[in-house]
Protein backbone atom coordinates (compact mmCIF):
# COMPACT_ATOMS: atom_id res chain seq x y z
CA UNK A 1 0.00 0.00 0.00
CA UNK A 2 2.75 2.47 0.95
CA UNK A 3 4.75 1.72 -2.22
CA UNK A 4 1.67 2.29 -4.37
CA UNK A 5 1.02 5.65 -2.69
CA UNK A 6 4.65 6.73 -3.09
CA UNK A 7 4.65 5.78 -6.79
CA UNK A 8 1.39 7.60 -7.40
CA UNK A 9 2.71 10.65 -5.55
CA UNK A 10 5.80 10.68 -7.78
CA UNK A 11 3.68 10.55 -10.94
CA UNK A 12 1.44 13.35 -9.67
CA UNK A 13 4.41 15.55 -8.78
CA UNK A 14 5.93 15.08 -12.24
CA UNK A 15 2.57 16.02 -13.75
CA UNK A 16 2.18 19.09 -11.56
CA UNK A 17 5.76 20.28 -11.96
CA UNK A 18 5.46 20.72 -15.73
CA UNK A 19 4.77 24.28 -16.96
CA UNK A 20 1.50 25.43 -15.46
CA UNK A 21 -0.22 28.57 -14.26
CA UNK A 22 -2.49 28.17 -11.24
CA UNK A 23 -4.43 30.77 -9.29
CA UNK A 24 -4.37 29.67 -5.65
CA UNK A 25 -6.91 31.30 -3.37
CA UNK A 26 -6.55 30.43 0.32
CA UNK A 27 -9.38 31.14 2.70
CA UNK A 28 -8.50 32.30 6.21
CA UNK A 29 -11.05 31.51 8.91
CA UNK A 30 -11.38 33.46 12.12
CA UNK A 31 -8.64 35.74 13.41
CA UNK A 32 -5.37 34.16 12.24
CA UNK A 33 -2.92 33.29 14.99
CA UNK A 34 0.87 33.56 14.78
CA UNK A 35 1.17 30.04 13.36
CA UNK A 36 -1.09 30.89 10.42
CA UNK A 37 0.64 34.23 9.87
CA UNK A 38 4.11 32.61 9.83
CA UNK A 39 2.92 29.94 7.39
CA UNK A 40 1.57 32.69 5.20
CA UNK A 41 4.91 34.54 5.20
CA UNK A 42 6.97 31.42 4.51
CA UNK A 43 4.93 30.40 1.47
CA UNK A 44 3.80 33.73 0.08
CA UNK A 45 5.15 32.87 -3.38
CA UNK A 46 2.64 29.99 -3.62
CA UNK A 47 -0.43 32.07 -2.69
CA UNK A 48 -2.22 34.18 -5.31
CA UNK A 49 -5.03 35.45 -3.12
CA UNK A 50 -6.02 35.33 0.51
CA UNK A 51 -9.72 35.44 1.33
CA UNK A 52 -10.42 36.14 4.99
CA UNK A 53 -13.94 35.19 6.08
CA UNK A 54 -14.51 38.62 7.54
CA UNK A 55 -17.55 40.63 6.51
CA UNK A 56 -21.20 39.98 7.28
CA UNK A 57 -24.25 41.90 6.08
CA UNK A 58 -27.58 42.02 7.91
CA UNK A 59 -31.10 42.59 6.59
CA UNK A 60 -30.70 46.39 6.78
CA UNK A 61 -27.49 46.41 4.77
CA UNK A 62 -25.22 46.99 7.76
CA UNK A 63 -21.77 45.52 7.09
CA UNK A 64 -19.71 44.36 10.06
CA UNK A 65 -16.25 42.84 10.34
CA UNK A 66 -12.60 43.87 10.06
CA UNK A 67 -9.75 42.35 8.08
CA UNK A 68 -6.75 42.21 10.46
CA UNK A 69 -4.27 44.96 9.63
CA UNK A 70 -1.37 42.51 9.96
CA UNK A 71 -2.88 40.40 7.20
CA UNK A 72 -3.33 43.41 4.92
CA UNK A 73 0.24 44.60 5.49
CA UNK A 74 1.69 41.14 4.81
CA UNK A 75 -0.34 40.76 1.63
CA UNK A 76 0.75 44.14 0.31
CA UNK A 77 4.39 43.46 1.19
CA UNK A 78 4.33 40.11 -0.61
CA UNK A 79 2.22 41.24 -3.59
CA UNK A 80 -0.66 38.92 -2.72
CA UNK A 81 -4.19 39.91 -3.65
CA UNK A 82 -6.83 40.18 -0.91
CA UNK A 83 -10.44 39.21 -1.61
CA UNK A 84 -12.39 39.05 1.66
CA UNK A 85 -15.67 37.19 1.90
CA UNK A 86 -19.00 38.80 2.66
CA UNK A 87 -21.57 36.42 4.10
CA UNK A 88 -25.29 36.73 4.75
CA UNK A 89 -25.41 37.29 8.51
CA UNK A 90 -23.26 34.20 9.13
CA UNK A 91 -25.82 32.01 7.34
CA UNK A 92 -28.14 32.32 10.36
CA UNK A 93 -31.55 32.98 8.80
CA UNK A 94 -33.16 32.37 5.42
CA UNK A 95 -35.89 34.88 6.25
CA UNK A 96 -33.39 37.58 7.21
CA UNK A 97 -31.54 37.05 3.94
CA UNK A 98 -34.82 37.19 2.02
CA UNK A 99 -35.64 40.57 3.58
CA UNK A 100 -32.23 41.88 2.55
CA UNK A 101 -32.60 40.57 -1.02
CA UNK A 102 -36.04 42.19 -1.27
CA UNK A 103 -34.76 45.57 -0.06
CA UNK A 104 -32.96 47.60 -2.74
CA UNK A 105 -32.11 50.37 -0.25
CA UNK A 106 -30.37 47.91 2.09
CA UNK A 107 -28.46 46.45 -0.85
CA UNK A 108 -27.25 49.85 -2.04
CA UNK A 109 -26.05 50.62 1.49
CA UNK A 110 -24.15 47.32 1.75
CA UNK A 111 -22.62 47.63 -1.71
CA UNK A 112 -21.46 51.21 -1.09
CA UNK A 113 -19.82 50.14 2.18
CA UNK A 114 -18.06 47.17 0.56
CA UNK A 115 -16.78 49.29 -2.34
CA UNK A 116 -15.44 51.84 0.16
CA UNK A 117 -13.73 49.14 2.23
CA UNK A 118 -12.20 47.55 -0.86
CA UNK A 119 -10.80 50.83 -2.16
CA UNK A 120 -9.51 52.06 1.19
CA UNK A 121 -7.73 48.77 1.90
CA UNK A 122 -6.54 48.11 -1.67
CA UNK A 123 -8.43 44.83 -1.93
CA UNK A 124 -8.58 43.04 -5.25
CA UNK A 125 -12.31 42.78 -4.68
CA UNK A 126 -14.88 40.85 -2.67
CA UNK A 127 -16.25 37.30 -2.83
CA UNK A 128 -19.96 36.92 -2.10
CA UNK A 129 -20.56 33.82 0.02
CA UNK A 130 -24.31 33.71 0.60
CA UNK A 131 -25.59 30.35 1.80
CA UNK A 132 -28.72 28.99 3.50
CA UNK A 133 -31.11 30.91 1.23
CA UNK A 134 -34.59 30.15 -0.02
CA UNK A 135 -34.42 28.62 -3.51
CA UNK A 136 -37.37 30.86 -4.36
CA UNK A 137 -35.01 33.86 -3.92
CA UNK A 138 -33.08 32.83 -7.04
CA UNK A 139 -34.03 35.95 -9.05
CA UNK A 140 -33.61 38.29 -6.07
CA UNK A 141 -30.12 36.98 -5.35
CA UNK A 142 -29.14 37.25 -9.02
CA UNK A 143 -30.34 40.87 -9.18
CA UNK A 144 -28.44 41.76 -6.01
CA UNK A 145 -25.27 40.17 -7.34
CA UNK A 146 -25.64 41.93 -10.71
CA UNK A 147 -26.10 45.25 -8.90
CA UNK A 148 -22.99 44.60 -6.82
CA UNK A 149 -21.00 43.52 -9.87
CA UNK A 150 -21.87 46.76 -11.69
CA UNK A 151 -20.68 48.85 -8.75
CA UNK A 152 -17.46 46.90 -8.30
CA UNK A 153 -16.49 46.85 -11.96
CA UNK A 154 -17.16 50.60 -12.26
CA UNK A 155 -14.56 51.02 -9.51
CA UNK A 156 -12.03 48.65 -11.15
CA UNK A 157 -12.63 46.03 -8.47
CA UNK A 158 -13.17 42.32 -8.98
CA UNK A 159 -16.12 40.29 -7.76
CA UNK A 160 -16.61 36.57 -7.38
CA UNK A 161 -19.27 34.31 -5.93
CA UNK A 162 -19.01 31.06 -4.00
CA UNK A 163 -21.72 28.52 -4.85
CA UNK A 164 -22.60 25.19 -3.29
CA UNK A 165 -21.49 21.96 -4.93
CA UNK A 166 -23.30 21.51 -8.24
CA UNK A 167 -23.89 17.77 -7.86
CA UNK A 168 -26.00 18.47 -4.79
CA UNK A 169 -28.67 20.63 -6.35
CA UNK A 170 -30.84 21.04 -9.41
CA UNK A 171 -29.33 23.88 -11.41
CA UNK A 172 -32.76 24.99 -12.62
CA UNK A 173 -34.22 25.16 -9.10
CA UNK A 174 -31.22 26.17 -7.01
CA UNK A 175 -30.92 29.71 -5.65
CA UNK A 176 -27.76 30.04 -7.75
CA UNK A 177 -28.51 30.90 -11.38
CA UNK A 178 -25.08 29.81 -12.57
CA UNK A 179 -25.44 31.07 -16.15
CA UNK A 180 -26.52 34.54 -15.02
CA UNK A 181 -23.94 34.79 -12.24
CA UNK A 182 -21.12 33.73 -14.55
CA UNK A 183 -21.78 36.60 -16.95
CA UNK A 184 -21.03 39.24 -14.31
CA UNK A 185 -18.34 37.40 -12.30
CA UNK A 186 -14.59 37.58 -12.63
CA UNK A 187 -14.62 33.98 -11.44
CA UNK A 188 -16.81 31.51 -9.56
CA UNK A 189 -15.73 29.30 -6.67
CA UNK A 190 -17.56 25.97 -6.54
CA UNK A 191 -17.54 24.72 -2.96
CA UNK A 192 -16.83 21.08 -3.74
CA UNK A 193 -17.22 20.12 -0.11
CA UNK A 194 -18.80 18.71 2.09
CA UNK A 195 -19.57 15.47 0.28
CA UNK A 196 -19.88 14.00 3.78
CA UNK A 197 -20.43 16.22 6.79
CA UNK A 198 -20.90 16.31 10.54
CA UNK A 199 -24.38 14.77 10.47
CA UNK A 200 -23.89 12.34 7.59
CA UNK A 201 -22.56 8.82 7.54
CA UNK A 202 -18.73 8.63 7.50
CA UNK A 203 -16.98 9.34 4.21
CA UNK A 204 -14.58 11.72 2.47
CA UNK A 205 -15.15 15.47 2.60
CA UNK A 206 -14.40 15.55 -1.13
CA UNK A 207 -13.40 12.50 -3.15
CA UNK A 208 -11.67 13.03 -6.49
CA UNK A 209 -14.69 11.59 -8.32
CA UNK A 210 -17.01 14.02 -6.54
CA UNK A 211 -14.91 17.03 -7.51
CA UNK A 212 -14.53 15.80 -11.08
CA UNK A 213 -18.32 15.48 -11.46
CA UNK A 214 -18.72 19.05 -10.21
CA UNK A 215 -16.13 20.32 -12.67
CA UNK A 216 -17.76 18.55 -15.60
CA UNK A 217 -21.16 20.03 -14.71
CA UNK A 218 -19.63 23.49 -14.24
CA UNK A 219 -17.95 23.42 -17.66
CA UNK A 220 -21.39 23.26 -19.29
CA UNK A 221 -22.20 26.71 -17.87
CA UNK A 222 -18.94 28.46 -16.97
CA UNK A 223 -15.82 29.08 -19.10
CA UNK A 224 -12.87 27.07 -17.75
CA UNK A 225 -10.84 30.21 -17.09
CA UNK A 226 -13.52 31.37 -14.61
CA UNK A 227 -13.74 28.15 -12.58
CA UNK A 228 -12.04 27.81 -9.21
CA UNK A 229 -13.01 24.70 -7.28
CA UNK A 230 -12.91 24.14 -3.55
CA UNK A 231 -10.15 22.02 -2.03
CA UNK A 232 -10.60 21.09 1.64
CA UNK A 233 -7.69 20.78 4.05
CA UNK A 234 -9.80 19.39 6.88
CA UNK A 235 -11.82 16.30 7.68
CA UNK A 236 -14.26 14.76 10.14
CA UNK A 237 -13.94 12.31 13.00
CA UNK A 238 -17.03 10.17 13.62
CA UNK A 239 -17.55 7.84 16.54
CA UNK A 240 -20.36 5.34 17.04
CA UNK A 241 -21.30 6.92 20.37
CA UNK A 242 -22.07 10.39 19.00
CA UNK A 243 -24.64 11.63 16.51
CA UNK A 244 -22.39 14.39 15.17
CA UNK A 245 -18.83 14.19 13.84
CA UNK A 246 -16.02 16.46 15.04
CA UNK A 247 -14.04 18.76 12.77
CA UNK A 248 -10.45 17.58 12.41
CA UNK A 249 -7.33 18.13 10.33
CA UNK A 250 -4.15 16.24 9.48
CA UNK A 251 -2.31 17.19 12.67
CA UNK A 252 -5.21 16.35 15.00
CA UNK A 253 -6.03 13.08 13.22
CA UNK A 254 -2.46 11.79 13.30
CA UNK A 255 -2.07 12.76 16.96
CA UNK A 256 -5.21 10.78 17.84
CA UNK A 257 -4.05 7.72 15.90
CA UNK A 258 -0.53 7.82 17.33
CA UNK A 259 -1.99 7.71 20.84
CA UNK A 260 -3.69 4.44 19.89
CA UNK A 261 -0.76 3.05 17.88
CA UNK A 262 -2.73 3.18 14.63
CA UNK A 263 -2.05 4.61 11.16
CA UNK A 264 -4.09 6.16 8.40
CA UNK A 265 -4.94 3.98 5.42
CA UNK A 266 -5.43 5.07 1.80
CA UNK A 267 -8.80 4.97 0.05
CA UNK A 268 -7.74 4.31 -3.53
CA UNK A 269 -11.10 5.16 -5.08
CA UNK A 270 -11.71 8.39 -3.17
CA UNK A 271 -7.99 9.32 -3.16
CA UNK A 272 -8.07 10.31 0.51
CA UNK A 273 -6.61 8.91 3.75
CA UNK A 274 -8.91 7.38 6.35
CA UNK A 275 -8.87 5.27 9.51
CA UNK A 276 -11.31 2.94 11.25
CA UNK A 277 -10.44 1.79 14.74
CA UNK A 278 -12.19 0.44 17.83
CA UNK A 279 -11.38 1.88 21.24
CA UNK A 280 -13.19 0.90 24.43
CA UNK A 281 -16.17 -0.42 22.53
CA UNK A 282 -16.52 2.68 20.35
CA UNK A 283 -15.80 2.68 16.62
CA UNK A 284 -13.90 5.73 15.37
CA UNK A 285 -13.91 6.61 11.67
CA UNK A 286 -11.73 9.42 10.35
CA UNK A 287 -11.57 10.88 6.85
CA UNK A 288 -9.06 13.69 6.49
CA UNK A 289 -6.88 15.40 3.89
CA UNK A 290 -3.11 15.23 3.49
CA UNK A 291 -0.52 16.27 0.92
CA UNK A 292 -1.26 13.26 -1.27
CA UNK A 293 -5.01 13.87 -1.43
CA UNK A 294 -4.39 17.59 -1.97
CA UNK A 295 -2.17 16.87 -4.99
CA UNK A 296 -4.71 14.44 -6.44
CA UNK A 297 -7.36 17.15 -6.31
CA UNK A 298 -5.36 20.03 -7.74
CA UNK A 299 -4.23 17.87 -10.66
CA UNK A 300 -7.84 18.25 -11.89
CA UNK A 301 -7.29 21.99 -12.30
CA UNK A 302 -4.51 21.22 -14.75
CA UNK A 303 -6.39 18.40 -16.47
CA UNK A 304 -9.36 20.67 -17.23
CA UNK A 305 -7.30 23.86 -17.73
CA UNK A 306 -9.17 25.73 -15.00
CA UNK A 307 -8.46 29.09 -13.40
CA UNK A 308 -7.41 27.51 -10.12
CA UNK A 309 -8.37 26.35 -6.66
CA UNK A 310 -10.04 27.83 -3.58
CA UNK A 311 -8.56 26.16 -0.49
CA UNK A 312 -10.48 25.92 2.79
CA UNK A 313 -8.41 26.80 4.64
CA UNK A 314 -4.90 28.15 5.15
CA UNK A 315 -5.35 27.47 8.87
CA UNK A 316 -5.37 23.68 8.33
CA UNK A 317 -3.15 23.31 5.26
CA UNK A 318 -0.84 20.25 5.48
CA UNK A 319 2.78 21.41 5.65
CA UNK A 320 3.82 19.16 2.76
CA UNK A 321 1.72 20.87 0.07
CA UNK A 322 3.97 23.86 -0.43
CA UNK A 323 6.84 22.04 -2.11
CA UNK A 324 4.50 20.80 -4.85
CA UNK A 325 2.49 23.92 -5.66
CA UNK A 326 3.60 25.97 -8.68
CA UNK A 327 4.47 29.60 -8.08
CA UNK A 328 1.29 31.61 -7.69
CA UNK A 329 -0.41 33.31 -10.58
CA UNK A 330 -2.37 36.48 -9.84
CA UNK A 331 -5.17 37.60 -12.15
Amino acid sequence: MRLRVVLMSTVLMMFLCSAWSLNTLFYVRGSPNNKVISRYIAHADKISTIAPQTYSVDEKGQVTGVVPKALINLANKNHIAIMPLVVNHWFSSQEMTHRFLANATAQRKAIATLVKLAKENHFQGIQVDFENMYNSDRNLFTKFYQRMSDAFHKNDLQISVAVLALTDCSLTKSVYDISALEKVSDFITIMTYDQHWRNSKPGPVASVDYIQKNIEIALKYIPSEKISFGVPTYGYHWDSKSSRAKYTNWALATQFLERHDEELQWDQKAQVPYAKIWYRGVQHTIFVENTQSFLAKISLAKKYNLRGISVWSLNDAPVGIWDHLPNAHVS
